[in-house]
Formats: structure tokens, sequence, C-alpha cells
């Protein structure tokens, strides 16, 4: 039993040899960039965190973000399982009743075999790993760029509920003069008690848009606190005013850019190269696998006296090929492989006509909210103001109407949550167009 052993452990080690200078180098130059501790970072954030310490902090805390990394580290490390020779096989057979030979009966049999795949399928099955690894890096990437557009898109919607409330409150305690006014117009017989009626109307509606606005600032708060990882009333810093960041580009330039650099395309080009490599594989099926082999008999004495070479112990060497005599089944293989490239071709050209409209449609808004920035800024809400003004020292000489003042006012309050609403809006848009070329931060 002892030689039997021996000859295992013996033959293991030179088929781990040989299998270490079989695929020894192969996936050497590819590898990817290291991790940085991306999952042990503890993230921190300052005292009036900017939203750039915000996206920093999303990227090192959010559970989608970390799960997506994973996937991504769990695909690398099949990489070293895919370049690797199938498992040896160590057999082992005792002969219930011996078999006489003429040096002797033999006993009990081992042996240990090697599988060597037909050339290429080894190296095809790597490079498929690696495509598969990389796709799973551009999902990655992607996760986390739409993390950061997440981040924008509910940042600056909470800015503007946050400056929605503000200017609410101000109309509230205008108006509110203004009912005074209203009264002591009554008191003195200048108005009519519809006047006052009136302006507690305006009253209400206001106060219940500020609870509205209160009430919607509780659920994005919390909503923008889940995408942190945080506590769901974790207070939010914001700046004081947000204004618009000039940009030079042109379309055709981020056209071109997203083609080559969105990482939801890239991802496809390798998972379309990946299954590429599954056609190479599907024909590398009409060959035959080798498996080489040896065994050891282990022979006792011979009955007879004195006969040479008695109880010596065989060795066998043996070389076998499986028959993929099965044609159906490889064919069936190959035309399945055929038909998924295709398909992920014409998904690669969908997806690149989807972004590059979702891209258009995002450059419209942008030079939209642009032109009502500027509208509300330099015309409407300075005018509209100054008719406010003119109205109201008209209502005090009596030669205009209060509803006239209630209108002006409520003028004014539009026209200021209009102006906030476009600078959200084009905020929002530039984080889009960042998220669909690949920038990522602004």
């Amino acid at each position: 039993m002892n030689k039997g052993i021996k000859f295992i452990l013996v033959a293991l080690a030179l088929i781990s040899i040989n299998g270490v200078f079989t695929i020894k180098g192969q996936c050497e130059e590819n590898i990817f960039y290291k991790s940085n501790d991306f999952q042990g970072i503890m993230p921190v954030l300052n005292e009036n965190p900017t939203i750039l310490d915000y996206m920093r902090y999303a990227e090192l805390s959010n559970p989608e973000l970390k799960a997506a990394f994973d996937r991504w580290q769990s695909a690398l490390k099949k990489i070293a399982a895919a370049k690797t020779l199938p498992d040896p096989k160590i057999t082992y057979a005792y002969f219930i009743k011996e078999v006489e030979t003429r040096v002797g009966p033999q006993q009990q049999k081992f042996g240990v075999s090697q599988t060597f795949p037909w050339i290429g399928k080894l190296s095809l099955k790597e490079e498929k790993a690696l495509y598969d690894a990389y796709y799973l890096e551009e999902k990655f990437k992607a996760e986390r760029l739409n993390l950061f557009y997440n981040i924008h898109d509910i940042y600056y919607e909470y800015y503007y509920i946050k400056h929605s409330i503000r200017i609410t409150k101000e109309n509230i305690e205008l108006i509110s003069f203004l009912e005074g006014m209203a009264r002591s117009s009554f008191r003195l017989g200048k108005s009519g008690h519809a006047d006052i009626i009136r302006a507690q109307l305006e009253l209400e509606i206001l106060k219940n848009r500020l609870h509205s606005l209160k009430d919607l600032e509780i659920s994005v708060k919390a909503k923008f606190n889940a995408i942190l990882n945080r506590s769901f009333d974790a207070v939010i810093s914001l700046p004081e005013k947000i204004y618009k960041k000039e940009v030079k580009f042109s379309e055709q330039d981020l056209v071109e850019r997203l083609k080559v650099e969105s990482p939801e395309i890239k991802g496809l080009n390798y998972k379309s190269s990946a299954l590429k490599k599954d056609i190479y594989l599907a024909k590398k099926s009409f060959y035959p696998d080798i498996t080489i082999g040896m065994e050891y008999v282990d022979t006792g004495d011979s009955s007879m006296p004195n006969t040479k070479d008695s109880g010596k112990d065989p060795f066998i060497a043996f070389v076998s090929i499986n028959l993929p005599i099965w044609l159906y089944k490889n064919i069936a293989v190959k035309e399945e492989a055929d038909i998924n490239y295709r398909a992920i071709t014409k998904q690669k050209k969908a997806l690149e006509n989807k972004l590059i409209a979702d891209l258009k449609t995002s450059l419209y808004y942008l030079k939209d909210a642009d032109r009502k920035i500027i509208l509300y800024r330099d015309s409407l809400i300075p005018k509209a103001k100054q008719c406010l003004r003119i109205t109201r020292d008209a209502f005090s000489t009596g030669t205009s109407d209060f509803l006239d003042l209630i209108d002006a006012q409520r003028t004014v309050l539009e026209f200021q949550l209009s102006y906030e609403r476009s600078k959200v809006n084009y905020s929002k848009r530039l984080a889009e167009i960042n998220k669909l070329v690949g920038w990522g931060i602004e």
C-alpha cells in the first residue's frame, strides 16, 4: 500500500509541475487595477460638506455600488479557474479474486490521470473570463456614474424645496402685511370687505403650499440619506445659492465621446468579445480532449520458488481521448453562440441609439433652462417686482384695485420659484450629460 501511495504522490507532483508550465504566463499581462481598499475605508463627512463631499462619501458607503464592486471582484477570481487544467483523477482497484500471473498474484491497482483540453481551449476560456470581468468592471463604473447623477438629482431637488419654503414664507409675511393694509383700508371706507377675504384666501393657499413643501422635504431628505446609507433624518448641508456653471462643448463632440467612453457601451463591447470567444470554444468542441495517465499494479510474490522477477510490480502508461461524435449537440452549441453574438451586437446598437437620444434630450433641456435663467433673472423678476411696487403705491392712494395687488404679488412669487426651478433643472441636466458621456464629476 505504501508503494502505491508514493506512486500517486509522485505522479500528482509531475502533473502539477506540467500544469504550471502549461498555463504559466497566459494571463500575467492581464492585470486589473487594485481595489485600493475600496471595501475597508470608513467614509467621513466634513462639517459643511459640498456636493463633491457627498459624492465621495456615497462612493464608499452606498450598498448597491459595493454590490457591483463585489460582482466585479468575483469575476476576477474566475480567471484563474478558467485557465487551470481540470482536476487530475486517482483510481484504485482491489482484486476481489487475485489474478495469478507468472511473477505472482495481482492484488490491487493504483492509477492517476490528467485530462488536457484540446489546444486553445484553456486560453479561450481564460480570455472569455477576462472579458466577462471587464464587462462587470464597466457595469461597476456605470453604477458609479448613475450614483453620482442620483446624488446631483436629489441634492438639487432638495435645494429647490428648501428655497421654495423660504420664498413661500416671505410671501406669507407679505400677504399678511397686505391683509393688514386691506383691513385698514376697510376701516377707513376706502375698500370693501371682499379685499380682506381675497387676502385671506391667498394666505390659505400659501400656507397649504408651505405644508406640502415641508412634507416633501422630509421625503426627499430621506431619499438622499438612503443613497448615502445614513440615518434618514441626517442633516443635509446646502449652499446659500447655486450658480450656473458655464460649459463649452459641442453636441458632436459629446456624441463622439459618448460612443467611446460610455461605460454601458464599453461594457457591451466586452460582452460581445466574450460571446465571440464562446463561438470559438463551440468550434473547439468538435475536437477531443486528451487524457494521459499511469497505473501501478501491486503484485505479490510468486507461489513458484525461484521465479524470475517474482513480486515485480508493473507500471502501465496510457493515453485516452473522448469522442465528440454527437454532432447535433455540438452544432447546436455553436448555433446558440452565433445567435447570442448577433443579439448582443443588435443590443449594442440599440443602446447607442438610446443614449444618443437621451444626450440630445438633455442638451435641449440644458439650453432651455439656460434661456429661462437669463429671462427670469434679467427681465421677468425685476419687472414683476417693479410692477408690484407700482401697484402697491397705487393701492395706497386708492387708484388701484386690491385684486391687482394680489395678482402682482402672486406673479412675483411664481417667477421667483420658476427662476429657482430653472437653475436646478440646469444643474440636473448638466449632471445627466456628465453621466452619459462618462465624466461623472462636474
